[in-house]
């Protein structure tokens, strides 16, 4: 899923905005275009720099279409390069909440963040950011140089900071040895944030630190003879502590994030074999998370499970994993996406814990765009012989989708053979099959059939026979040349 999105990932911009110029005449004139116009002139001037002039003509886009994505994006890292921050923020905060799942809009917020020394939020978007796409090497350095700021911070303002202190640094070193494997060319900075932080570091973060981390090894603390082109040793097996250890973070069920925190502390505060610590607290993360805000969270459980991760650094990387495989893949929160043609249609779907439906919302990747296209509800339920699942028909509103609830595609599956059958209701009834869908035979009909005899597995089902087969459902761009 996360290549088939980032397929369509823009190329990140330069980091040194050229120097801002006036809004010509001619970018005044170009008001009276039409939005799609405005919005192609808007994204070409931002390709050439030309930030002012982009913000001007992506204002006239976003104020016909506010749920324009791309709009929303080009403008705000426009402002970023203009030293605009807070619209920057702005923009990209509204980015975010449509599309949750696109790491170059955290990346930018992250930056914007930094400027405005909100440091902590600032680490937490870019831990988005690597969350979501881990092949930039940017994304791992700019995350090391932000939580060495967090980690100075809390050194010098409390003593009661250490355990935060010390994850964020050992995760900082990890970060800087990710970004040089990914770029070779950060040689030259990584080997300079090394020298600089090894002389820093406890024999308790060094702890933490994987045996393959920096060619840190006991006796080794400073990151001296790191044994190029070694093989790395297989680990060694898991003596009874880190045992015992393991099997209660399995079988113990944590009530509260405070009750997590306690034994993370304790846990951390053991002596255990090279290499086993990082083991054993990175499944305590996760298990924490899974414990609290349970293993199916619904929407409310995952705003939540947000807002501890921005500010409770320790939990670290594997929460922020646990966060987005929770809005992947849950019964109540998930994702998926289907290619028909030239698009990749990615879709969200999302219930609240007194919601009598499912919030649906269908993104298209094409040519490195990603836009709303479909915004609507599903209805679902079930008795001892089928599972019903209704997706309503939507109208575009330019700003906003008016559902339409007599209109609707109904899935119908059958408990005893999981066999889906589908049938329009009202208006849809007038919308024409399209089987000009691009997918192989094969790959139809493994996208329309129930993959298990679950409540995701039948809406995702239906939702992809309405995605290929009713396609005019969804609000193409004007400005995608398919």
């Amino acid at each position: 899923m996360k290549r088939l999105i980032w397929a369509g990932s823009l190329v990140a911009a330069s980091f040194f905005a050229s120097t801002a110029l006036s809004v010509s005449s001619l970018s005044t004139a170009l008001y009276a275009q039409n939005p799609a116009d405005s919005y192609q002139k808007g994204r070409d001037l931002y390709n050439k720099k030309q930030y002012a002039e982009a913000v001007s003509q992506l204002d006239v886009a976003i104020k016909a279409d506010e749920t324009n994505l791309m709009a929303l994006y080009y403008r705000g890292v426009s402002h970023y390069f203009l030293k605009n921050y807070e619209q920057s923020i702005a923009d990209l905060d509204r980015a975010i909440e449509l599309y949750p799942v696109r790491a170059d809009f955290y990346y930018y917020r992250a930056l914007a963040r930094k400027e405005m020394k909100d440091i902590g939020m600032a680490y937490s978007d870019m831990s988005n950011a690597v969350a979501l796409d881990d092949k930039v090497a940017d994304y791992y350095y700019q995350r090391a140089l932000l939580g060495l700021q967090i980690g100075e911070k809390n050194t010098e303002v409390a003593q009661a900071e250490t355990v935060q202190t010390d994850a964020t640094n050992a995760l900082s070193i990890m970060d800087l040895d990710k970004a040089l494997a990914l770029n070779p060319k950060l040689q030259s900075e990584v080997s300079q944030q090394r020298r600089a932080t090894f002389g820093k570091l406890t024999a308790t973060e060094i702890e933490l630190l994987p045996l393959t981390a920096s060619g840190v090894t006991k006796g080794n603390e400073k990151g001296k003879g790191k044994g190029k082109g070694k093989a790395t040793p297989a680990p060694a097996p898991d003596d009874q502590k880190t045992i015992e250890f393991k099997k209660y973070i399995a079988e113990h069920r944590f009530a509260s994030l405070e009750e997590g925190r306690k034994y993370y502390d304790q846990v951390f505060l053991e002596t255990l074999p090279a290499g086993k610590k990082p083991v054993v607290l990175g499944l305590l993360r996760a298990k924490i998370l899974k414990d609290v805000y349970g293993a199916e969270p619904f929407t409310e459980d995952l705003d939540q499970m947000k807002n501890t991760l921005d500010r409770e650094y320790w939990l670290l990387p594997e929460g922020r994993d646990y966060y987005f495989k929770s809005m992947q893949n849950g019964k109540n929160v998930f994702a998926g996406g289907v290619q028909r043609g030239k698009v990749y249609y990615y879709y969200k779907v999302a219930k609240g814990k007194n919601a009598d439906k499912y919030r649906l919302q269908v993104y298209g990747v094409y040519n490195s765009e990603s836009n709303l296209v479909f915004d609507s509800q599903i209805a679902y339920s079930e008795d001892s012989v089928k599972r019903t699942v209704q997706i309503f028909a939507s109208q575009s509103a330019g700003y906003k989708w008016n559902v339409l609830p007599d209109s609707y595609m109904k899935g119908e599956v059958n408990i005893a053979t999981n066999q889906a059958t589908f049938a329009p209701v009202g208006s849809m009834v007038e919308m024409a099959n399209d089987t000009r869908h691009g997918a192989t035979k094969d790959q139809y009909a493994k996208a329309t059939k129930p993959a298990d005899k679950s409540s995701t597995s039948a809406i995702k089902a239906t939702l992809q026979y309405v995605i290929l087969d009713y396609v005019k459902m969804v609000k193409i761009p004007s400005w995608w040349i398919l």
